[in-house]
């Protein structure tokens, strides 16, 4: 199981500071103990133009899975780094997590490119999404296999939105 984590950034903020990801390298470092689950971390802020080295990271690499984190000042770029990633693998798995889609997951489940959104802390359960993707196939997504997983926003047959059960801090 391949899995690309990414790091949206704000497009107009005029902060040129630079941290690390760390919330997505916690994230990576947990998911890497999985068996067979191997890791790349695509950070929006580094690339000249984000969307167009993404497309080309995601044709290169061709992950299984993607999670894309973001703070709503960087929501805007996380959504068409959603649509990027939608167009290039169509079948591929899109999981939005961070203080955005956990404040605003049914704004974040309006954008079709988005499957999931990760509430709070995503370690446990992103793992659980790896693992329940890597399970299932495309039968991932169906809302009773997402139901068993803490934490968790996601879409009904009908398309309204559902939480699972919180998972606690």
């Amino acid at each position: 199981m391949r899995a690309l984590l990414i790091k949206s950034h704000s497009i107009v903020s005029k902060n040129t500071g630079v941290t690390p990801p760390l919330g997505l390298m916690y994230l990576a470092a947990y998911i890497r103990a999985q068996p067979g689950v191997q890791v790349k971390i695509f950070d929006a802020k580094f690339a000249q133009d984000p969307l167009v080295s993404l497309a080309e990271a995601i044709r290169a690499w061709k992950p299984d899975v993607v999670g894309i984190s973001c703070l709503t000042a960087e929501a805007t770029l996380a959504m068409q780094i959603a649509r990027v990633t939608r167009r290039v693998l169509p079948e591929v798995p899109v999981i939005l997590g961070g203080p955005h889609p956990s404040a605003f997951f049914a704004e974040v489940l309006d954008e079709p490119a988005v499957d999931v959104a990760v509430i709070g802390e995503g370690e446990e359960t992103f793992a659980a999404l790896v693992e329940l993707i890597g399970a299932e196939g495309p039968a991932w997504c169906i809302p009773d296999n997402l139901a068993g997983i803490q934490g968790l926003a996601y879409r009904d047959h009908d398309g309204s939105v559902l939480l699972s059960s919180p998972r606690s801090p």
